[in-house]
């Protein structure tokens, strides 16, 4: 006993370090215990917690114990006992520690699952449906008479108690479905609609837990249709926040699972399929990850055909998702649009495609660089499937993708040139000679940029940027990084919209694409465009002029030029069989071994590749004989490499 007391005291210690350790102790020592010296340690706690003068911090650690007491072993049933604990739940789910508000709830759980049987869950019922309906409408009270975070209150207050519901219901298990009403469930659904995330992302926790324990099933006795439900976790699915999307999506899963027949699955498939599929491409690891998963358990290899099924469903979403105020939402959406295209039968999706083409080109203006390079690429994928429909909006289309190939984010122009290249080849004979004309006048605007130029001049800070596009110029402001909070700038994008001030790509600045990097832009499309059919004899050319112009080092960014030549060398010499990429190969070599002497990282490994490549293609012996045929000076640097 006297060692118990030492570790009550240590529990209640302000340091966690040592209230870890403390319970740590209070775990072993349990197994040391008789029945009744675990009845005289639960009244010995609720004692404690019942101390007006105690602080959070043993509020906590005298909790913590309290919920591994009831979880270990079987205690005497002392109903004052019980009652003055809960009582107490109820004064620490008010308490101003949210740690104490949260532990709070977890008693509670724990003490109905030591229980086991309703009577926990029915002495809070009435007392958590008041405290959540009062909690939901106390922010516009407070709003009146306070200016300073007016809502900010009711809302942990109102997160403490469904956390607690929660609990309740979770360890109250199977005697709880009889004790479930229509009143709990208007208030429950209530919750779904309020402004702060956590409130949304508690109520689909409880969801997960009502469905765990049989609500599905109390719906159907109730003759209360399953598709309300379906419908409140799709609205969970759509949410502009990432960890409201996550609970939605485990709820989700519950959902099915508690279905076992896959026809009554089908049933609720176009409310619920559209937002299950776009989550596969959220940006959010956790969300994307889990909603992969719940796709291939319910679905198995169904996919495909229930798409094709629910169609129209599916294509409204996308439309709809592709305005979201979050910019990954519409990223997602511009992604899934882009599967439409590869993977569902032209027959089914020929009467939304242009419906779909109109969303892809205001994603095409999107300020956020992610949501137009999708788009891009989602282009390149129906203009192949869908010429006849396309040939209308190709004129719409093709200035939109040269923008992006000039665009200033790398990725973008890589994206751009391959939905140019597929552009051309479903309208080669009106496309090719035109397209390649253009290309062959922008690869040469690299001679203009100015030998002073910088990475960031002639900023324009009236309209929004692309990421770290101002990064150089304000990295020695002290006035905008010393003294100023910090935020995720991914988890801020839902919150800012869509205006010049929102997302983490839009920052105050913006600038065009510099002369250098319409010829970057030119060099991915030419790589892309030899792919084609028939367009060798127009592109042999401006392969030679490519290797004149990427050796050019009059400007700052010249090796991150190169490195783009090297780096699609491999690929572009793959577009041509053997005896006819020799031809290009001595125009090269010395941008090759540029690129290996040079400080710059990526442009040397570009170049290590290229090396390898080439020595794999002609044969190491041939590739060293060509090299110190033309530039006996490379050949050290050739045996360091080689």
């Amino acid at each position: 006993l006297l060692k118990m007391d030492s570790i009550l005291i240590q529990i209640q210690n302000h340091a966690k370090i040592e209230r870890d350790r403390g319970l740590q102790r209070f775990s072993l020592e349990l197994s040391n215990m008789s029945q009744v010296q675990f009845s005289e340690l639960y009244l010995k706690l609720v004692d404690d917690l019942s101390s007006p003068s105690l602080e959070w911090e043993a509020i906590l650690g005298v909790c913590e114990a309290t919920i591994i007491l009831l979880e270990s072993k079987s205690l005497i049933k002392n109903s004052d006992v019980r009652n003055n604990l809960l009582n107490l739940c109820l004064t620490f789910l008010e308490d101003h520690e949210f740690r104490v508000r949260q532990v709070a709830g977890k008693v509670v759980g724990a003490l109905a699952a030591h229980e086991n049987s309703s009577y926990i869950f029915t002495f809070f019922q009435e007392i958590l449906i008041e405290k959540i309906k009062f909690n939901l409408h106390r922010d516009e009270v407070r709003s009146e008479t306070s200016s300073k975070l007016p809502m900010t209150s009711g809302w942990r207050y109102l997160e403490s108690y469904m956390n607690c519901l929660n609990a309740a219901v979770d360890g109250t298990g199977s005697h709880f479905i009889p004790h479930m009403s229509r009143k709990l469930l208007d208030v429950i659904f209530s919750t779904l609609d309020h402004s702060n995330r956590f409130i949304r992302e508690s109520f689909f926790k409880i969801c997960l837990c009502l469905i765990n324990h049989g609500l599905i099933q109390w719906l159907d006795s109730e003759s209360i249709s399953s598709v309300i439900l379906a419908e409140k976790l799709s609205d969970g699915l759509s949410d502009n926040w990432s960890q409201v999307r996550l609970a939605a999506s485990e709820a989700t899963r519950e959902f099915f699972s508690k279905i076992s027949n896959y026809e009554t699955q089908q049933s609720f498939f176009p409310v619920l399929l559209g937002p299950m599929c776009l989550n596969r491409y959220y940006i959010a690891d956790g969300v994307r990850i889990f909603s992969q998963d719940t796709w291939k358990q319910v679905l198995n290899s169904r996919g495909i055909a229930e798409v094709e099924t629910n169609i129209s469903h599916i294509v409204k979403f996308y439309c709809s998702q592709s305005v979201a105020d979050n910019h990954a939402v519409r990223e997602a959406a511009c992604t899934c649009i882009a599967e439409l295209a590869t993977k569902v039968s032209p027959q089914c999706l020929s009467p939304y495609v242009d419906d779909l083409l109109d969303v892809l080109i205001q994603a095409f203006n999107d300020d956020s660089w992610p949501v137009r390079d999708t788009a891009c690429v989602a282009v390149g994928h129906f203009v192949l499937k869908f010429s006849n429909a396309f040939i209308s909006k190709i004129d719409i289309f093709l200035p939109l993708i040269y923008e992006n190939l000039y665009d200033n984010i790398p990725s973008v122009r890589q994206g751009a040139a391959i939905s140019l290249a597929n552009c051309v080849k479903a309208y080669k004979d009106k496309l090719l000679s035109k397209v390649i004309d253009k290309i062959a006048h922008d690869l040469e605007s690299v001679l203009s940029q100015k030998n002073d130029s910088k990475k960031f001049p002639n900023l324009d800070i009236s309209s929004p940027a692309t990421f770290s596009v101002a990064k150089q110029v304000r990295d020695n402001d002290v006035s905008l990084h010393e003294n100023q909070p910090m935020f995720s700038c991914g988890s801020l994008a839902p919150k800012m919209g869509r205006s010049p001030k929102g997302g983490c790509s839009s920052c105050l600045f913006k600038r065009d694409a510099l002369p250098w990097e319409v010829s970057d832009g030119c060099v991915y499309a030419i790589c892309e465009l030899s792919y084609i059919k028939d367009s060798h004899n127009l592109i042999d050319p401006l392969i030679f002029r490519i290797a004149e112009l990427c050796i050019l080092s009059h400007y700052h960014q010249h090796l991150v030029f190169l490195n783009t030549v090297l780096s699609i060398l491999p690929k572009l010499f793959d577009a041509f069989n053997k005896k006819e990429s020799k031809k290009f190969l001595n125009e090269f070599i010395k941008p090759l071994f540029i690129g290996l002497k040079c400080d710059n990282m990526l442009t040397v490994s570009s170049a290590e590749k290229c090396v390898n490549k080439f020595s794999q293609m002609y044969g190491p012996s041939i590739f060293r004989s060509r090299v110190l045929n033309y530039y006996p000076e490379y050949e050290a640097d050739l045996d360091k490499f080689q």
